[in-house]
């Protein structure tokens, strides 16, 4: 019998009855009872190949559903309904649809499901019971998801819990927590899962009252708690804020895992309780892993507490084995780096950020603006601003906090009025931010301004914006104003009083600030030591000592605060002022800090003029000695190390005063005041003390001779140099090592070894710095002779071994390119270093014997020797000379992945392989990596970017580079000249062309070579004869690849007489010459022509190779002749030694084409020793339509066709063929395959040059605004090519003055004057 239906409300019955369609519920087979099974089909079971069907119907419906495509899941299950009367394949399909309502919200589908559960009598299965919850909590239909939990007769206290969890999975919390109240109240027992959704419920809430009742009705269940609800309490007390009771239930946990670990953490971060953070961090057992969010909080916290090292650290560790970094990460760290000020780290971050796609978020943004700004990389931050379309109000602040930090006044002020004109109103941080600049620069105006606008906006009552005007009308002396504003203030605090008190101390003013100062302790207001250094430097401006002496002896005991090396310095200078020195020494050697260069320096300018003393001598005998030599000497050292040289001068010259004989100190003095000369680059001065080295007798003392020789050399004064080392009477080998190594850094190897040649004249001993840089020297001039005598001066020595004199050696014989000595020497060293094996694989190269330096290499690096970048380059850069960019890539990721350390090398190299193999993405990577490493700003590197951005088809990005670039090389011009060269864009390179001429950088020959192969591949004839303008005016005659260029451009463009004056020019002329006339002659059909000129180009002794052959025999077939081009096909090989390429076979396909022999052409296709190309078919297709040969051309038609060409062209020439024979069925076929294949025919495109730059021109267009003027030149065009008369006659400098130029996809017979002829231009 059929089972009564369950009980549910009228209501939802009704509205469910109403949902289902009709012929869903003719269709329905009875409800089961608890004794029947599912009713079967007649058939007992469905064939194999029926249910095959059905298992296709089901993963449909489970495809469909899981991609959310609601619609084609429920007509699959319409349609296995009508197929499947078992109801058995119906479960799947409706669990699978009922998830798919609950992720679309999709309520009258579900509701219409449920019907159908209801109908089947599923009512009770768990899994759809399941489901059923899960839809209508996730739907808000509390009421109809209680009702299906109480209508439910078998598993009822199973739908509650389902309910519970349901809402708590869709994190409505309230729901959760209502429906758990319903089963307490109905004594419904709630399962395990149920009290855990209810206390993350709870947690949710912030109901700590319900969440430890609940914590009670479980310990009076009895329930065992397994994990996870023990992390649901432990999580419910944390989120309810009661961290002591989350602690004792962690404690007491039988076992953790890495969510109750993470909970803990966090709570205690969240609050700020980062000691037991960073404690329980430490207790983490290796096994779980901290997540994101935890990292998150503890690096924050770190932050936060000023531990900008550690943030950067512990970052590092995350990247390296914890969890992911995400965007949080990210600014926590960048907003490290800007504290650190460390733009390298910020570089590294930001790479992370390209690379995983986060540089777009607008916190990441603003976070890497204010890390470029404070690490003063402007440039940067503006670019990065720029780029941006939408500027919130961070993004605006971080931008003027940045000029701040540069001091960029006047940028940040644009920045100001450009924010508020875009309508983004600036708040009281903008403002501040203002201030601060314009108090730094001292800019009144501004100030005005600003204050002006806080009036306007009512910001006058804001206390740190009131300090800020009262700080930038004190430092620029406008007391008065200061004065007011303090006055009209509300609240004053300890820095209001603090500015007032400075401005008046710099005035002179002490008495106002004293009299401040007691009105601020009056007022209560504890001073700092902010407060204390400027009362105290006002007590010095204006000469009060008692008072000030008075005011820092109270510090401690009235203030509380400690002297810091600021209070000390201020006393100094009050003594200093009042003319006190000694109290100021005795002050600076009781202090318990170590004197600052600044007051050793107001010191020692107080020591040079004693008050009242009516002139020095009398001053010395009246007075003692205020410094005694160790004091002065020790300032004298301090100043030099320090680079305050006219301090160290002025107390130089009062050491001399006082110890006028003591020739010891002055030398003591000499040897720090000569390096301070020498680090500063200060000439005069350094001159002076050489001077006074010789009015001393000093100048051949050991310890002043070399550091005079060091302040020549770095003074660039090598022959002075030179002539002090020579007159000196010293033995010593030191200044001699240092001026030959001088010149080796200048490139002046022959001084070098005049130098070393004089030093063994006079008998001085070499030693082992002194023979690296003469073996150097050797193998710069390449003088084998005197290496080897160095070498044999090496060996008579008796000088321990040494391994950097011998691979001095092996360098020398293999820069001499005796490779062989080299080698032997290598091989004999008892030790090598990497330099050692650097040193022989550059020889092996440098020679191109790339096969002994690979091997040499693996040898290397299975002996266990380092392998530096400099070993890595060469090699990596040998298999891209090879040709082997692949294998060059592989390397450079092995140079990653062993550590070594790249530098800009290694990057330039591998973005040239990335441009040989067109890898776009690995040339990102490595993009990104030179941004981590701060190598993107290096030219090399910049120029190879551009490149390779270039070759892969990506000039967004090439051009986005050239823009950044503020200092553009003559090179960096060049790259992208010919990076829009790659792409053919004529246009943006002669553009780029006149912004390097406006920008003061002149082109070179490679910049002309580059756009004049640009202007011959366009038939750009202006361009091009405006260069040639250009190679004639600037006389470069002794460039022939440039003057080629030339020719091949005016080949290409038509104009083939200019062309051939150009080549008669020429004194000299290679095989490029011949070949760039050959291929212009064969272009013009002027086929003779070539051919003689191909005879003149043997009979003169050149050799030619392929690309002539291609060239002849091109003109040949565009001339018809045919015997003259398949003689030269077979002399290829018998006379010339070349074997055919499958350019030469296209050329001889397309000559027998053409010819009409299509046969014959067919022929040598099959002969060819590779694939013919799809333009090879596609001619011998063109010919047998030309000539009617519809059975070799349907031939060629298939082959073509199996080819899968996606050229359209191809596919119309095919058509023609068909449509020309009158096969209709073929041509639709055809048709059809291009159809199918998306293949379309791209409508021509022509871009006419009417004399004021190219326009682009549909076919058909006539609503182009110049389509009048274009017309008007097609019909004259068509006119003449229709008139064979005409031809002979025809004006050819009208025809070169109208250039047009077009692109059609395939030849086109049509002669209608709508812009679709088919112009071979």
């Amino acid at each position: 019998m059929r089972s009564s239906p369950p009980s549910i409300s009228s209501n939802t019955f009704d509205h469910i009855h109403r949902s289902v369609p009709i012929r869903w519920w003719s269709a329905l087979p009875s409800p089961l009872t608890d004794s029947q099974e599912p009713a079967l089909p007649a058939k007992a079971l469905p064939s194999a190949a029926r249910s095959s069907q059905l298992r296709s119907i089901v993963a449909f419906i489970q495809s469909a559903s899981a991609v959310g495509h609601l619609s084609e899941a429920f007509a699959a299950f319409s349609d296995l309904r009508l197929r499947s009367p078992d109801v058995a394949f119906l479960l799947r399909p409706l669990s699978s649809l009922l998830s798919c309502c609950t992720s679309r919200s999709a309520i009258p589908e579900g509701r219409q499901l449920h019907a159908l559960v209801l109908a089947l009598g599923f009512q009770d299965h768990v899994f759809l019971l399941s489901k059923l919850t899960s839809f209508y909590a996730a739907g808000g239909l509390l009421s109809d998801a209680a009702s299906l939990a109480e209508s439910s007769s078998k598993n009822r206290s199973l739908a509650w819990n389902f309910l519970v969890s349901a809402h708590a999975r869709c994190r409505r919390w309230r729901g959760a927590i209502f429906s758990y109240k319903q089963m307490v109240e109905r004594g419904v027992s709630v399962g395990k899962h149920a009290y855990s959704s209810v206390l993350r419920a709870c947690g949710e809430m912030g109901d700590l009252g319900l969440g430890k009742e609940i914590h009670v009705c479980m310990d009076a269940a009895g329930i065992e708690l397994d994990l996870c609800a023990w992390n649901s309490l432990v999580a419910m007390y944390v989120k309810c804020g009661a961290l002591d009771a989350a602690r004792r239930l962690f404690d007491g946990m039988p076992e953790r895992d890495v969510i109750t670990w993470n909970s803990m953490i966090s709570a205690y971060a969240s609050v700020g309780r980062w000691e037991e953070a960073f404690e329980l961090l430490q207790l983490m057992p290796e096994g779980p892993g901290v997540n994101t969010v935890t990292w998150n909080a503890i690096v924050s916290g770190n932050l936060q507490l000023g531990n900008h090292w550690e943030v950067l650290r512990l970052i590092s560790r995350m990247r390296i084995s914890g969890p992911a970094v995400d965007h949080v990460t990210l600014v926590i760290g960048l907003k490290a780096c800007s504290k650190v000020e460390s733009v390298r780290i910020g570089k590294e971050i930001h790479g992370v950020a390209i690379r995983i796609h986060c540089d777009g978020i607008e916190n990441i943004v603003n976070a890497l603006i204010t890390m470029y700004s404070r690490c003063k990389h402007t440039s940067y931050a503006y670019i990065l601003f720029r780029i941006n379309a939408i500027h919130s109000l961070i993004a605006w602040n971080a931008m003027i906090s940045g000029a701040l930090h540069a001091e960029k006044a006047e940028e940040a002020y644009f920045l100001f009025h450009e924010m508020i004109g875009s309508g983004m109103q600036p708040n009281f941080v903008t403002v501040i931010t203002m201030l601060s600049l314009c108090t730094r620069v001292m800019n009144l105006k501004h100030g005005r301004e600003l204050h002006c606008y806080i009036t306007k906006q009512g910001f006058e009552d804001h206390l740190v914006l009131g300090n800020s005007l009262i700080g930038i009308y004190s430092k620029s002396g406008r007391m008065a104003t200061a004065q007011r504003l303090f006055n009209i203030m509300r609240d004053c605090d300890v820095v209001s009083y603090t500015l007032l008190i400075a401005g008046y101390g710099m005035q002179g003013e002490g008495i106002t600030s004293l009299k401040l100062f007691q009105q601020m302790i009056s007022s209560e207001i504890e001073p700092d030591h902010v407060t204390m250094v400027a009362i105290l430097s006002a007590c010095s401006h204006s000469g009060l000592v008692t008072e000030g002496q008075l005011l820092f002896d109270h510090m401690i005991s009235v203030y509380g605060i400690a002297p810091r090396l600021e209070h000390f310095s201020c006393i100094v200078d009050l003594y200093c002022r009042a003319g006190l020195l000694k109290k100021a020494e005795e002050l600076i050697n009781q202090m318990p800090f170590e004197p600052s260069i600044a007051m050793l320096a107001t010191l020692v300018g107080a020591s040079q003029s004693p008050p009242a003393a009516p002139s020095e001598p009398e001053a010395l005998e009246a007075s003692p000695p205020i410094h005694h030599h160790h004091s002065l000497i020790s300032s004298i050292k301090a100043l030099s190390a320090q680079g305050h040289l006219s301090e160290a001068f002025t107390a130089f010259s009062l050491l001399r005063l006082r110890y006028p004989a003591s020739s010891l100190l002055v030398l003591h003095s000499l040897s720090s005041l000569i390096s301070c000369s020498s680090s500063q680059k200060a000439v005069r001065q350094g001159l002076q003390l050489h001077a006074l080295t010789l009015s001393c007798g000093l100048h051949d003392h050991p310890s002043l001779l070399p550091r005079l020789t060091s302040l020549y050399i770095m003074f660039r004064l090598l022959p002075d140099a030179h002539a002090l080392v020579f007159s000196s009477h010293s033995l010593e080998v030191l200044h001699w090592n240092l001026l030959i190594s001088a010149y080796m850094k200048d490139d002046r190897p022959s001084d070098a070894l005049l130098a070393y040649r004089q030093l063994v004249q006079r008998g001085i001993q070499p030693d082992r710095f002194t023979y690296p840089s003469v073996l150097k020297a050797c193998g710069d001039v390449l003088d084998l002779e005197l290496g080897k005598e160095v070498h044999r001066s090496i060996n008579e020595s008796c000088m321990e071994w040494n391994i950097f004199v011998h691979n001095a050696l092996v360098a020398m014989y293999a820069d001499c390119g005796a490779l062989g000595f080299a080698r032997k020497l290598f091989d004999e060293m008892p030790e090598r270093d990497v330099v050692s094996w650097n040193t022989m694989v550059s020889g092996y190269a440098s020679r191109g014997m790339w096969e002994k330096a690979f091997q040499l290499f693996e040898q290397m690096r299975a002996e266990g020797s380092e392998v530096n970048s400099v070993t890595w380059n060469t090699i990596v850069g040998g298999h891209l000379q090879r040709g082997n960019p692949r294998e060059a890539l592989r390397l450079i990721s092995e140079v990653t992945t062993h550590g070594s350390e790249i530098d800009f090398v290694t990057l330039v190299v591998g973005l040239s392989a990335c441009s040989h193999v067109g890898s776009l993405k690995l040339g990102k990577e490595i993009h990104g990596f030179a941004t981590r490493c701060c190598g993107d700003g290096i030219e090399s590197v910049r120029n190879a970017l551009i490149t390779m951005y270039s070759r892969c088809k990506d000039m967004k990005h090439a051009c986005l580079l050239f823009q950044m670039t503020k200092m553009r090389s003559l090179i960096t011009w060049n790259t992208m000249i010919a990076g829009f060269g790659l792409s053919d864009q004529a246009e943006e390179a002669s553009f780029v062309i006149r912004d390097m001429v406006q920008s003061g950088v002149q082109p070179n020959y490679v910049t002309v070579v580059t756009y004049l192969a640009l202007c011959a591949r366009a038939a750009n004839l202006q361009h091009g004869q405006e260069l040639h303008c250009y190679i004639t005016k600037h006389d470069f005659k002794g460039y022939l690849l440039l003057w080629n260029s030339l020719i091949d451009m005016y080949s290409k463009s038509g104009r083939i007489l200019v062309a051939r004056r150009v080549f008669d020019l020429l004194t000299n002329r290679d095989q490029v010459s011949y070949t760039s006339m050959i291929a212009g002659y064969g272009i013009q059909g002027e086929g003779t022509a070539a051919l003689k000129l191909f005879n003149q180009m043997i009979d003169s002794g050149i050799k030619p190779d392929h690309i002539n052959m291609v060239a002849v025999l091109s003109a040949c077939s565009h001339s018809g002749l045919v015997s003259q081009g398949h003689k030269l096909f077979k002399m290829m090989i018998e006379s010339y030694g070349i074997a055919p390429q499958m350019e030469h076979y296209s050329c001889m396909v397309d000559l027998f084409a053409r010819a009409g022999l299509v046969k014959k052409a067919e022929e040598l296709l099959h002969k060819a020793p590779l694939p013919p190309t799809a333009a090879m078919w596609a001619a011998l297709v063109g010919a047998c339509q030309v000539y009617e040969n519809t059975e070799i051309g349907e031939r060629a038609a298939k082959k073509l066709l199996e080819m899968g060409t996606d050229n359209p062209g191809h596919y119309v020439l095919i058509a023609n063929m068909y449509a020309a024979a009158g096969c209709w069925d073929e041509l639709a076929k055809v048709r059809t395959m291009m159809r199918d294949s998306g293949v379309r025919k791209s409508p021509g495109l022509a871009w006419p040059d009417l004399g004021n730059g190219f326009h682009p021109f549909l076919v058909g267009d006539r609503s182009n605004p110049l389509a009048p003027e274009i017309y008007e030149v097609l019909d004259t065009l068509t006119g003449q090519m229709s008139d064979p008369g005409s031809i002979e006659n025809l004006d050819l400098e009208f025809v070169v003055d109208i250039v047009v130029y077009i692109d059609l996809p395939a030849m086109n017979n049509s002669t209608s004057n709508d812009g679709s002829e088919s112009l071979n231009c």
